[in-house]
């Protein structure tokens, strides 16, 4: 059986492609693709063997389950294969020892990339302004995967799988779009993409950096509160663990009273301004990349990635603790609010 499994990264479409896959999971069948069922497609109870509730076991069934009903093609996906560490690789890897294994990976220019990335991480869990998650990511010790995208091709490739990777930036120009371009590379036939991207839609838009920059800065407060640990999810990327705790207080903001929310907004607001970084560290990361180079389906002979570009993004300097200090009152209703209602919505009460 040929078995692809899709690892990502985060903010190439990830999300787009996993729902698509779930909707169209009745065509794919018929035309021999099984894709397991899963919460808005994401397979991360077969794919992560970094949660502490993981078995292969489930990753087996979903073999055999394919095999019963005659696929030819078990296609798999979560972005967080990404940042598994060689010997999780293994774990995966070693569970299709007579398949043909594909790991197909998208990578998307690091200064934008970058931007995406961090604000993400402050709308589940961290604190750190945009200068911090640049420190953390180069730090030499951690070989950060946000920085060393090369690491999940090496990963990859030590498991004697096959890896196809894509230029997120070039697949964007594909004719049928991103999802297409995606499924190309991973060889689909034209009725198997025809079907998925007939269910494409654009999900997982960057918030307003106002409320980035506020869901960071009550992060602070609600780690400091709960006794723990700041920024371990940009953290935990690089130690290929579970973080200690996700916040996700992004998901209540929509809930939070007009009135407070638009308060918390005009604090931020005055402190915004559009900064430049530079990243020494990223000429290494483009040259360690551009070793896979030939992996790339869509670099057309050049390098793997294009230039980079500026790294520009609309950020403060706040910093939590201040923050608390001058507006403890509101902040700590915020908290609370948000808090309350994010735990409502993961345990699916009212």
């Amino acid at each position: 059986m040929r078995v692809i499994i899709h690892g990502g990264k985060h903010k190439t479409g990830t999300t787009s492609l996993q729902m698509s896959m779930q909707k169209a999971r009745a065509t794919l069948a018929s035309l021999g693709i099984h894709y397991p069922a899963a919460r808005d497609g994401q397979h991360v109870t077969l794919l992560d063997p970094r949660r502490p509730d993981w078995t292969p076991d489930r990753l087996v069934a979903e073999r055999a389950t394919a095999s019963a009903q005659g696929a030819h093609t078990l296609f798999l996906s979560l972005e967080s294969v990404s940042l598994l560490s060689a010997d999780q690789f293994h774990q995966i890897s070693g569970l299709f020892a007579q398949d043909d294994l594909e790991f197909l990976f998208v990578f998307r220019n690091w200064h934008t990339y970058w931007p995406s990335r961090w604000a993400q991480n402050c709308s589940r869990r961290d604190t750190q302004g945009f200068a911090g998650y640049l420190d953390m990511i180069s730090r030499p010790d951690l070989a950060h995967p946000d920085l060393h995208f090369d690491l999940a091709i090496e990963r990859a490739l030590a498991t004697r799988a096959a890896v196809v990777a894509l230029s997120f930036e070039s697949a964007l120009r594909h004719a049928q779009g991103l999802v297409a371009a995606i499924l190309a590379a991973a060889g689909l036939s034209r009725e198997a993409i025809d079907a998925v991207t007939l269910h494409e839609t654009r999900v997982n838009e960057r918030l307003p950096w106002q409320v980035t920059e506020v869901l960071r800065l009550l992060n602070g407060i609600l780690a400091n509160v709960q006794g723990r640990p700041q920024d371990d999810l940009c953290l935990s990327a690089a130690e290929a663990r579970m973080p200690a705790a996700s916040f996700w207080l992004s998901r209540a903001w929509s809930s939070l009273d007009p009135d407070l929310a638009n308060r918390l907004v005009a604090i931020v607001t005055p402190h915004g301004a559009d900064r430049h970084y530079d990243v020494p560290a990223v000429a290494t990361a483009v040259k360690q990349l551009n070793r896979y180079a030939n992996l790339f389906a869509n670099s057309n002979g050049g390098p793997a990635l294009e230039n980079p570009s500026e790294c520009r993004v609309t950020t403060t300097d706040l910093d939590w603790r201040g923050f608390m200090d001058d507006h403890r009152e509101l902040a700590i209703e915020a908290v609370r609010l948000l808090w309350r209602r994010a735990s409502q919505i993961a345990t699916g009460s009212s």
